[in-house]
């Protein structure tokens, strides 16, 4: 019985499943790389024979440059090893500006958690104590300055 990973490597050997091929080698040599920079990884993405990473934050591709001898060495070693990638011959490291998430909030409309006020004020404070009625007399201020507010 074979695999679910050979399934899939036979389910995309037809060349039109290149570039979905040619991601999927890319996601495998991502999860050999040093953890401080898979860590930080958005995408990455294979285009004219040069490996794209697209990290989140400046840090990630600072630490990408500091140790950019060691991933295209371990690049050529995937190469050899996995025989995949071949045709991959320069790695670029780049920022995506802003973040998804805030980008996915401009998009979505979300309202906010406010509400109008309901009560009027007019209730019979029947407090005995009077640090309790002075308590109740301060919500019933609060409520008519949102009211004139309003």
């Amino acid at each position: 019985m074979k695999s679910p990973t050979e399934v899939l490597h036979i389910l995309f050997e037809p060349p039109c499943y290149k570039k979905v091929r040619s991601n999927m080698e890319a996601w495998q040599f991502v999860r050999c790389m040093p953890r401080d920079i898979r860590n930080g990884l958005n995408f990455v993405y294979v285009k004219q024979n040069t490996l794209y990473i697209v990290v989140k934050h400046p840090q990630f591709k600072q630490s990408f440059h500091y140790m950019q001898n060691e991933i295209k060495y371990g690049l050529k070693l995937f190469q050899t090893t996995k025989n995949s990638l071949l045709c991959v011959n320069n790695i670029v490291c780049w920022v995506k500006e802003g973040n998804l998430y805030e980008e996915y909030l401009k998009n979505v409309n979300i309202k906010s958690d406010t509400f109008s006020e309901k009560s009027k004020g007019e209730f019979e404070n029947l407090a005995k104590d009077p640090e309790i009625y002075e308590i109740f007399e301060r919500i019933r201020e609060k409520i008519s300055k949102i009211l004139e507010n309003e």
